[in-house]
Parts: C-alpha cells; structure tokens; sequence
C-alpha cells in the first residue's frame, strides 16, 4: 500500500468516534451524557465557574450549554448563581448532591487510556502519543 493510500483524516476520526462511541457507553451506565458529563467535570475542578468561562472551554453553541446546564439544575447536580459583581453573569457550581453523584462517575477518558494502553507495550504507546502529538503539530 503507497502512502498515499493512507487516509490519515479518516483513520483519525473512526479512532475519534469509537473513543466518543466506548465513552457515551461508559457514561450511559450511570444515567449522564457526554454532555453534561463534560460540564460536571470542569465545574468540579474549577469549582465555580461562569457560563461564559465554560462556553470558552467547551466551544459549543449558548443554546447548547443552556440545555446542558438546564438538565443538570433539574437533576438537582448544578446550581445556577448571580455573579456578586454583575448580576447577568451567571456562575455555576455543583450542588451537595452533584458533588456526591460526580465521584461515583468514573473519569471515562482515564478508563479509555487504561484500556488502550494495556493493549500497548510501553514502546508502541510512546510511539502512538509521539505521532498523535506530530500530527496536532502539524495541523494547528
């Protein structure tokens, strides 16, 4: 096979979407989507954090995050505050119960690479971080 018959980008994105495929199936064993997964996991680390911040980190759509942070305030997980400062800025944190329900929610990013690399031997993983790394250099 020539290298030009290596598609990179389509190799690329099936390893994307199998990754995204195994985590919502990770995620749907404790009732939460991807989505709001991924909302959870940066107000839990930041603590408090502005819709506008999480907008930032996330890069999605307001209409999106709004969504997202309406199903978690009615799960009970998320609060929904005033920012002291200025009142249309709105800050997020976890409730009591969102914090409890967020720690029994494995990190399905650190259960993915657990499985990739047990398939790896040290060597082959070095090298597949190594490439990938390339590729995003090349790229951004």
């Amino acid at each position: 096979m020539d290298s030009e018959d290596i598609l990179f980008p389509v190799l690329i994105k099936r390893c994307s979407r199998l990754v995204d495929k195994r985590i919502d199936l990770l995620l749907k064993e404790h009732g939460i989507a991807r989505s709001q997964y991924r909302v959870l996991y940066y107000v839990a680390k930041r603590g408090i954090l502005s819709q506008k911040e999480l907008l930032d980190i996330l890069e999605i759509q307001g209409s999106t995050l709004t969504l997202i942070v309406n199903a978690l305030v009615h799960k009970q997980w998320l609060v929904r505050m005033p920012d002291d400062n200025d009142g249309r800025i709105k800050k997020l944190r976890l409730t009591p119960a969102g914090q409890e329900r967020f720690k029994t929610i494995p990190n399905p990013v650190e259960a993915i690479n657990r499985l990739l690399a047990s398939q790896l031997i040290k060597q082959e993983s070095d090298a597949v971080e190594a490439l990938i790394r390339k590729i995003i250099t090349q790229l951004a």
